[in-house]
């Protein structure tokens, strides 16, 4: 049965994998025809817009120049050549430069061919180049063209690369010039603007504009490369390249290009499409360029006998138009025509064998094994419905299984927890919250807010909390919540969200602890780690993190700092003679009275037994021991009245150091030598104050 099975299995498959294979032969033709005619459609469209994008990228490069033209401080100069309109005029090409930022170079040069104004744009900013950088361009193409108009022209040059002290510069940087003949106000040329425009802009955007399955292609009228999947390619008669041109290359492609102006062509397998780009003809009113076309071979021989100081272009390529309008008529912005329509560039565009069909479905993976399992798959698709079934109800089934558990362990966890809404508001809540909150579950289901439960110091906490939740975070902080009868619980807080696809929040969810022993605890155990039990000073521990911030502030600040080091006289007899209790009542009434005597900012601390240290920050030499003598004459006269014994008079003598440049390193040598100056008053009979040397 299982072997009869097997056969037929395979048969079947065998048979389904033919059928499928003589549909996909068959149907592969029309098919073929039709990802050949969206590719060609694709190609149409975006040669298309390669055209209008370029002619409206020349228009306003046209404009650009009429513009600048016709500024003021230009039409003056004109007028007047003067030093100041000269300054003038260059503060405006300056402006232009910075203004356009796509120029690499602004220029005026005079009748003769003479530079006399050039503006170089860099990534700061535009510059002036030095009068004594100003060269004679009056051997250049581009000058010579521009000779040749009169008031008001343009002539636009082929595109080239730019060249420096005869050598072609690296990186390659492709360039247009727009030159405009000026005149004054009688008509007379005065010279001519020439704009150099990078083109690698609009290659780039030209090339920007079609996908990775297309190869982009422009050609001037030669066949030569201006923009070329293949960099080797491009700027052939310019690289001393000659053979690198589309004739040679694809001879058969040239001749369908040279037949027509726009078609498509498919060669080995490749779809070729091709149109010439009217880079001459423009719409009315706009000012046009008129053209002069000069030869490839002419222009590779410019390329060693024109060159600047800096990085300018003096050899150019491609294909040129002007207009013919007098000097009036163009500095108004009238109505121009073209001279004539030059030789355009050329766009190619290649997919290959390889692209064209590569989206083909008969070359997917995912087909092959379709129908390679397309038999198998009808085969076990009873067995998966069944099983698939069976596994369903078992998933149901422990679905409400763990839902009742998830229930069960939400509901009388130890801890408590509440579940809000993305509003914030609260949907439910367990046991363990509701006992400690002394509430209702209905009261707290009923539109209370999670915020509503705080004191108003923790509901900045808590909306940073709710903020995370939103975030997708995992943040945890102390609050203060309010029970019911008014108490304030401190509780830890811990958050989780659940995001939805578009990572919006759905269910947050939120952690409640009771910690309120172990705040208690952790408050008891700072007052113990910085205080001292007995007298509430601050402790040694204490002092030292005190005295090191009062020693930055006084680095910072400048000044000085005076320490006391104060000792009780005889205090072991008061000890043994009224025992440890009067004692004890003799160090709380010493602490109390000289925290009473001291400043805000001064720090007193209980170094251990009778010995006690003050800090007099910004205190002199003479002011500490001022104050260590208002001290001393004030514990003399206040004696100490034990519950069970006769007054207590006692006294206490006291050292003064003073460090005049704090130093984190110098406390400890003025501590000491604030001891030997108690020690000195020690000696001296007690009951005084010294001062150290």
């Amino acid at each position: 049965m299982r072997q009869s099975m097997r056969r037929r299995q395979i048969k079947w498959t065998i048979i389904v994998f033919v059928l499928l294979a003589g549909v996909l032969y068959i149907g592969r033709i029309p098919y073929d025809q039709i990802l050949r005619d969206e590719v060609r459609t694709r190609h149409t469209q975006l040669m298309k817009t390669a055209d209008i994008l370029t002619r409206e990228k020349l228009r306003d490069l046209i404009q650009d120049v009429h513009r600048l033209a016709q500024k003021t401080a230009i039409t003056e100069y004109l007028e007047a050549p003067t030093i100041v309109r000269r300054s003038i005029m260059q503060r405006a090409l300056i402006d232009t430069s910075n203004a356009y930022a796509r120029y690499a170079r602004i220029r005026y040069i005079d009748r003769t061919g003479m530079e006399q104004l050039r503006v170089n744009y860099a990534p700061h900013g535009a510059y002036s180049v030095a009068s004594t950088a100003l060269q004679d361009k009056s051997q250049s193409d581009y000058v010579r063209e521009g000779m040749a108009l009169e008031p008001g022209e343009m002539y636009l040059s082929p595109m080239a690369l730019n060249v420096e002290h005869g050598r072609l510069e690296r990186p390659l940087k492709p360039t247009l010039r727009l030159v405009r003949r000026v005149a004054n106000s009688q008509g007379e040329p005065r010279g001519m603007l020439v704009l150099n425009y990078s083109a690698d802009q609009l290659l780039a955007r030209l090339r920007a504009l079609f996908p990775e399955l297309d190869r982009p292609m422009l050609l001037n009228r030669d066949g030569y490369w201006l923009l070329s999947p293949n960099a080797d390619d491009a700027w052939g008669w310019l690289l001393e390249r000659p053979h690198n041109t589309l004739k040679e290359q694809r001879p058969a492609l040239w001749e369908k290009i040279q037949a027509s102006p726009n078609g498509m062509a498919e060669i080995d397998g490749d779809l070729y499409s091709y149109a010439r780009l009217n880079i001459g003809e423009f719409d009315a009113p706009t000012p046009v360029p008129r053209t002069r076309e000069r030869q490839a071979g002419d222009i590779a021989t410019n390329i060693g006998t024109d060159t600047d100081t800096d990085t300018d272009t003096d050899t150019d390529t491609g294909t040129d138009s002007a207009t013919a309008a007098g000097p009036a008529a163009a500095s108004a912005g009238a109505s121009v025509q073209p001279v004539s329509t030059p030789d355009p560039w050329i766009m190619l565009v290649q997919t290959r064998y390889a692209q064209w069909h590569v989206g083909a479905a008969y070359l997917r993976p995912w087909f092959r094994a379709f129908v390679v399992g397309l038999f198998v798959m009808a085969a076990m698709l009873v067995y998966y419905v069944i099983a698939a079934r069976e596994q369903r109800r078992l998933a149901r089934e422990a679905e409400r299984r763990q839902l009742a558990e998830f229930k069960d362990l939400y509901d009388n966890a130890p801890i408590g927890y509440v579940t809000l809404a993305a509003s914030g508001m609260i949907t439910n809540v367990n046991h363990a919250l509701l006992a400690s909150l002394g509430r209702q579950r209905d009261e707290l289901l009923s539109g209370y807010y999670l915020t509503d439960l705080v004191s108003d110091e923790s509901r900045p906490v808590l909306n940073n909390l709710l903020y995370s939740l939103g975030e997708g975070e995992h943040m945890q902080c102390r609050l203060d919540m309010r029970c019911n009868n008014g108490d304030l619980l401190t509780v830890l807080c811990s958050v989780s969200s659940l995001l939805s696809a578009y990572n919006t929040l759905m269910v947050g969810r939120c952690s409640v602890q009771d910690i309120s022993q172990q705040v208690a605890l952790e408050q008891s155990l700072e007052r113990l780690a910085y205080s001292d039990p007995l007298t509430r000073l601050a402790n040694r521990r204490y002092f030292d993190e005190l005295a090191s911030r009062e020693i930055q502030r006084l680095q910072r600040e400048g000044g000085t700092l005076t320490a006391l080091a104060l000792d009780i006289d005889h205090f072991k007899a008061v000890n043994d003679s009224c025992g440890h209790d009067a004692g004890d009542e003799v160090l709380k009434s010493l602490a109390d009275i000289c925290h009473s005597r001291l400043r805000g900012s001064d720090i007193l601390a209980r170094f251990g037994g009778e010995e006690f240290t003050i800090l007099l920050p910004g205190a002199n030499a003479e002011e500490g021991r001022v104050k260590a003598e208002t001290l001393r004459r004030t514990l003399a006269n206040a004696p100490v009245f034990p519950a069970d014994g006769d007054a207590i008079h006692y006294t206490v003598s006291i050292g003064v150091a003073v460090l005049e440049w704090p130093d984190e390193a110098q406390l400890p040598a003025l501590l000491k030598q604030a001891d030997r100056a108690l020690y000195q008053a020690k000696q001296s009979g007690r009951n005084r104050v010294c001062v150290a040397e």
